[in-house]
């Protein structure tokens, strides 16, 4: 690792540590951005087909950010680590790594006053045995107390195959 980015590593490692320390001890999960508390929700809901469509988000993932910019691929993609998808024949999938995102298309984004939709392609690649697998994300986030927050993520994945 360069000089550089240890140092900057060590910064932020620290500033975490004091700000931990400055509130009392309470420490709750962080993501890379701002911080967040870890949640866990399960929401099914049925896609124009008639196929059942399971969601299990287990945190609230936050993004500082104008609200005239809402978040983009790369910001998303970081966000989604450690939420779940379940499909009905394939089970659950954790995003465990960006790693597992060989292609993410946005091929839908819609703004509504405080909130924002997105409908993701995505071709995923299991980590563990190298599989390719094709889905579609819908992805929802929330404009609170000045930032961007992940507030739902539902889909579907495919062995193989064109996108769903």
């Amino acid at each position: 690792m360069r000089p550089k980015l240890v140092a900057l590593f060590l910064i932020v490692f620290v500033a975490g540590v004091v700000a931990a320390c400055g509130s009392g001890g309470d420490v709750t999960q962080q993501t890379g951005l701002t911080g967040a508390e870890t949640k866990a929700s399960t929401r099914t809901s049925t896609t124009s087909t008639g196929r059942a469509r399971t969601s299990t988000s287990t945190q609230t993932a936050t993004i500082s950010t104008s609200k005239d910019e809402p978040p983009q691929a790369a910001q998303i993609k970081e966000q989604l680590i450690g939420n779940s998808i379940v499909d009905p024949h394939l089970g659950e999938w954790t995003f465990e790594d960006e790693s597992e995102f060989v292609d993410f298309t946005i091929v839908n984004q819609k703004v509504s006053g405080n909130t924002v939709n997105y409908t993701v392609d995505v071709r995923l690649k299991d980590i563990g045995d190298g599989l390719l697998y094709n889905g579609e994300l819908k992805i929802t986030y929330t404009w609170m107390d000045d930032e961007w927050v992940l507030t739902d993520v539902s889909g579907e994945y495919r062995s193989g195959g064109p996108s769903i």
